[in-house]
């Protein structure tokens, strides 16, 4: 059974961090763009917080994430360096804050309040963890159990959604019994509102409320959202679920790929092709008997001079990417392809754990559109 055929300027092909900027910037410029994705993302998974050490654009980079993530609660403090607590008690830098992020500046008389059911805080072991570093203050472990999901959606219009309001008034409750000036508590809310929901939850509670920077959980899922509404906002076409099974190209064009969903296939022919597929780790390339390799357009993959991890093979698996020249995507024989770029963490030794993280993954959008709009 196929699918019907889809014709766009821009097909990108992934829809983490660096597929949605990609597909935003270039929509704003007034291309159509398509957007296939599959899977999981990683930026869905990561903490949501943001570094710009190192980042070329940086100037560019704090507008473009400042903007977007105004409507979702993200990103609104000025630019610049602080240490955010983790939900291991350990500390990360970031340099864009979003109002209720647990920062060292914080007061140091500090609850944590965990939440039965709830696997995202552990009181016990991060007040544990803080105590064992001595430079964080005086911090609390509580428990409560008040019957509450691992996430409430706070809905995206000017009132709470009537989940999240006996939420709040649940755990306003249960906060402002503690002696402490600062709750810790697990991260609940989605939503663009959520940010309401916890201001909601300080104003009630007459308390701090904060939460540590948490993967794996609501965070990443916020960020994520938030982007790929962006992307939608921006006249982006969003093609969820489909997986790139084949790709056809003329010389060093690339014209059309193969996509499949379920049990149907069908075609979408593109003027330029942007691949934000990710690395191994993400799911953009696999691993053979000669090393990394990309299973479906048969480029030409590097590694990258970084900084290693602890394991090897992983260190190894992070750094791995497509092979590119100024952007563009280069073949296995050599060749360069003229309308096929690389973005995001698909670019060797472009990933988080080895220090290249949502803001080395937006400058990288940039760079790709604008060389994109000059291809165009």
């Amino acid at each position: 059974m196929e699918l019907p055929e889809t014709r766009c300027d821009v097909l990108v092909v992934g829809n983490g961090a660096a597929g949605c900027l990609a597909s935003i910037l270039l929509a704003r410029r007034g291309y159509d763009v398509c957007m296939i994705s599959r899977g999981t993302t990683s930026t869905s998974l990561s903490t949501s917080r943001t570094s710009l050490s190192g980042v070329s654009r940086r100037d560019d980079v704090v507008q473009l994430l400042k903007g977007l993530g105004a409507a979702h609660g993200l990103f609104g403090s000025p630019p610049g360096m602080e240490e955010g607590i983790t939900c291991l008690g350990s500390t990360m830098r970031q340099d864009l804050s979003s109002p209720h992020d647990w920062l060292r500046s914080d007061p140091e008389r500090t609850a944590v309040l965990g939440l039965k059911g709830n696997a995202d805080l552990d009181p016990d072991l991060l007040c544990r963890m803080v105590e064992r570093t001595g430079s964080l203050g005086e911090c609390r472990p509580y428990w409560a159990d008040l019957g509450l999901p691992i996430s409430i959606d706070a809905g995206g219009g000017h009132t709470l959604t009537r989940e999240s309001r006996v939420a709040v008034e649940g755990l306003a409750e249960a906060i402002s019994e503690l002696d402490e000036e600062m709750v810790i508590i697990p991260p609940l809310f989605l939503g663009p509102r959520y940010d309401l929901a916890l201001s909601i939850l300080e104003r009630s509670s007459g308390r701090i409320v904060r939460e540590a920077a948490t993967p794996l959980s609501n965070p990443g899922r916020r960020l994520q959202s938030c982007l790929e509404q962006a992307a939608l906002d921006s006249g982006c076409l969003p093609l969820r679920d489909r997986q790139i099974c084949g790709s056809k190209a003329q010389g060093d064009n690339m014209l059309e790929v193969r996509m499949r969903s379920g049990m149907r296939e069908g075609t979408i022919r593109f003027g330029t092709l942007v691949l934000a597929t990710g690395n191994i780790v993400s799911g953009g390339l696999q691993v053979g008997c000669d090393g990394p390799y990309d299973p479906v357009f048969d480029l030409a993959t590097d590694m990258a001079v970084t900084g290693s991890l602890r394991s090897t093979a992983l260190t190894t698996a992070l750094s791995a990417g497509i092979r590119n020249h100024e952007g563009r995507a280069v073949r296995r024989d050599g060749t360069i392809m003229q309308n096929v770029w690389v973005a995001g963490s698909a670019c060797p030794g472009l990933s988080y754990p080895l220090g290249r993280g949502l803001g080395h993954v937006a400058s990288s959008a940039l760079t790709i559109s604008e060389l994109v709009e000059g291809h165009l």
